[in-house]
C-alpha cells in the first residue's frame, strides 16, 4: 500500500483516479470498516483507486482542551490494518493547528480537489465533522462536492445491541480487561504492533524462555498480566504468519532494576528459534491467564511461566 501526505503525491504513482474515505479511523472498528467496505464498492462502480484520507495526530490531541486521547492503534499499525482492507493508497495529512482553522470550502477545493486528481466519491460516516470549528458536516460536504461533480456517500453507523460502535467504547473495553466486548466492537481481536527490540536478555538466559520484545505505538493497553497469544510476523514475500505463543506485559517487578518505567510486552513464541530483531510484529491478546505479580525469586518464577506455558497450550 502506498503512503502519501497529500493527494497529489499520488500522480508519481501513476494513480489518476480515486474514491477516498475521510477519517481517523482511530481502532479500524465495524464503523470504520463498513466504510471501507462502501468505499470498495464506490471505487469498483467507478472504476476508481480506493483511497484513505485521515489525519496524525489525532485531531483531538491539537485541538482538545482535555488530556490527551490514549490511541487504539498507532499511525503505523492503522496502516497496517488499511492495507490488510485492500486500500490502494493512504493519505497521512499532519494535523496541525494551522490545518484545524481551514474553512471546510477549502478542505474540500485545495486538500480533496486541488490534487490534479479526479476524486469520483467520498465516503465518511454520517456524523463525521471537519473544517474549522467541526463546521462541516456530511450535508455540507455535498452541498461542496456537487460543483466538483464528486458523488458523497454518508454511511451509517453499526449499533451492535449495546450502543453505538465506537473508539471511546472500544478504548473503556480494553482499559477494564473487556477484551471480548472489545473484539465485538473492533469485529477482531485486540492487538498492539511494533519492531522486535533487544531487551535485557532474561527471558531466555535467566528464564530460558526467550521473547520478542515490542514497544506498542498505541496509548491504550489491557490490565497487565499473562495473556494467551499469536504473534504475526511479517515474512519475507510481504505477508503475515501467524505463530502461537504467550503473551507478558507489565513492569517486571521480580527483576531488580528492570522497571522501564511503563509496561513491557514481550511475547514467547512457541517452538520457534529464529532471530527476528528489527522485524514488524504484531501481538494478538488471547485469553486472560494471570495478573502481573512479583516472585520471591528467578527461579521461583520460571516455574510459573512453565505452568503459565502448559495451561495456555493445553487450551490449544
Amino acid at each position: 500500500m502506498i503512503r502519501t501526505s497529500s493527494l497529489h503525491e499520488l500522480v508519481g504513482s501513476g494513480i489518476d483516479r480515486v474514491a477516498v474515505a475521510c477519517g481517523v479511523f482511530d481502532g479500524l472498528h465495524r464503523g470504520h470498516r463498513r466504510i471501507i467496505d462502501r468505499l470498495q464498492q464506490e471505487a469498483a462502480d467507478t472504476a476508481a483507486a480506493p483511497v484513505v484520507v485521515t489525519f496524525d495526530p489525532h485531531p483531538q490531541n491539537v485541538i482538545g482542551t482535555g488530556d490527551p486521547i490514549p490511541l487504539l492503534l498507532s499511525t503505523d499499525h492503522r496502516l497496517l490494518l488499511l492495507a490488510r482492507q485492500k486500500v490502494a493508497a493512504t493519505v497521512v495529512i499532519p494535523f496541525t493547528d494551522a490545518f484545524s482553522r481551514i474553512t471546510p470550502a477549502a478542505f474540500v477545493t485545495d486538500v480533496l480537489c486541488g490534487s490534479g486528481i479526479r476524486v469520483t466519491a467520498v465516503c465518511v460516516g454520517s456524523r463525521w465533522r471537519f473544517g474549522h470549528r467541526a463546521a462541516g458536516n456530511a450535508d455540507l460536504l455535498q452541498q461542496l462536492c456537487n460543483d466538483q461533480d464528486i458523488r458523497v456517500i454518508p454511511v451509517s453507523e453499526v449499533d451492535d445491541g449495546r450502543g453505538t460502535v465506537s473508539s471511546g467504547r472500544a478504548r473503556a473495553a480494553v482499559a477494564a480487561g473487556e477484551l471480548a466486548a472489545c473484539e465485538s466492537i473492533l469485529g477482531r481481536r485486540f492487538s498492539v504492533y511494533g519492531v522486535v527490540q533487544r531487551g535485557k536478555g532474561l527471558g531466555a538466559a535467566g528464564l530460558t524462555y526467550a521473547t520478542a520484545n515490542i514497544e506498542p505505538g498505541n496509548g491504550v493497553l489491557p490490565p497487565d498480566g499473562i495473556y494467551a497469544a499469536t504473534a504475526r510476523l511479517c515474512n519475507d514475500q510481504g505477508g503475515w504468519t501467524d505463530y502461537p505463543g504467550i503473551l507478558y506485559q507489565g513492569t517486571a517487578p521480580t527483576v531488580t532494576g528492570a522497571n522501564p518505567g511503563g509496561p513491557i510486552v514481550e511475547m514467547h513464541i512457541f517452538d520457534f528459534n529464529t532471530d527476528i530483531y528489527g522485524r514488524s510484529l504484531e501481538v494478538v491478546y488471547g485469553d486472560f491467564i494471570r495478573a502481573d505479580c512479583r516472585f520471591d525469586s528467578l527461579e521461583a518464577l520460571r516455574d510459573q511461566i512453565g505452568r503459565d506455558i502448559a495451561k495456555v497450550r493445553a487450551r490449544g
